[in-house]
């Protein structure tokens, strides 16, 4: 388990968790569907929407009002995609994390072929 820090707020992600791993990877793609901008709609109602995606990501991983804690009362789209912003390189991060872990155990436990073949025939 990381803790991660998103604008001025602390939060738990641990991607090592299938269950948290899956929330995680539907509240991306949500965020992605639900921030498109809707051609019926002002421009003020689609920042707010947008901001509202983001919101609901947090929410989603984290917990009900996380998105509120992050992002604050205000419908400021900055502030929402810096949040994003951060929440994703954090993601990233432990995914790289993981990938070099998981290269790592299979280097040192992977028999090497040409070795095994060898010393077989001496």
């Amino acid at each position: 388990m990381a803790m991660i820090k998103v604008l001025d707020t602390e939060l738990e992600l641990d991607l090592l968790d299938a269950d948290e791993l899956e929330k995680v990877d539907a509240a991306l793609q949500a965020v992605e569907e639900d921030a498109r901008q809707d051609p019926a709609l002002s421009q003020a109602d689609n920042l707010r929407k947008q901001v509202g995606a983001v919101r609901k990501a947090f929410d989603t991983i984290f917990g009900e009002g996380t998105g509120l804690r992050v992002v604050g009362e205000k419908n400021h789209l900055g502030v929402a995609l810096t949040a994003f912003a951060q929440l994703t390189d954090a993601v990233q991060t432990q995914r790289a994390e993981f990938e070099r872990s998981l290269s790592s155990i299979k280097a040192k436990y992977s028999p090497n072929r040409a070795q095994r073949r060898a010393a077989a025939k001496k």
